[in-house]
């Protein structure tokens, strides 16, 4: 047993030695912040001025207007209804229209009817079901009521 000691005290000598000859080498990831900031590089006026100037032109003014007369015509009875609006060179003519019914009713008779009363009689024979009630009071003890 005592070689299995020592042996295993060998193995984890070697171990350290190991490890007392290794190297750590950092691992290093860089980071980029991105800024902004408003930096004056120079400056700039403006200035405004209005001026006025008084000016004379001629503008064509046109006014229209109607000349409206009525017109009477004599009263015609159409089946149909004219056309709404005609034009007679710079003249717009619009008629006026009145819509009137005109009913007509006659009567012309095409048949009568006649009725006549009759009696007829004539003898049935049948059986019914008649209903009878009768009624039986028994008194009993000394109450004559």
């Amino acid at each position: 047993m005592e070689k299995k000691k020592s042996i295993a005290r060998n193995d984890e000598q070697v171990q350290r030695e190991k490890r007392t000859n290794e190297e750590v080498i950092p691992v290093i990831q860089e980071h980029a912040i991105v800024r902004k900031e408003i930096v004056e590089t120079g400056k700039v006026r403006i200035r405004k001025k209005v001026t006025e100037e008084i000016a004379t032109v001629q503008i064509p003014v046109i006014n229209e207007s109607y000349h409206i007369e009525h017109v009477p015509v004599t009263p015609k009875i159409l089946d149909t209804p004219p056309p709404a609006v005609r034009y007679e060179g710079n003249k717009t003519i619009i008629p006026v229209l009145k819509e009137i019914t005109v009913v007509q009713k006659k009567y012309q008779v095409i048949e009568e009817i006649h009725l006549t009363l009759k009696l007829t009689e004539t003898p049935l024979v049948q059986e019914i079901t008649l209903r009878k009630e009768h009624i039986d009071i028994e008194r009993s003890g000394n109450n004559p009521t």
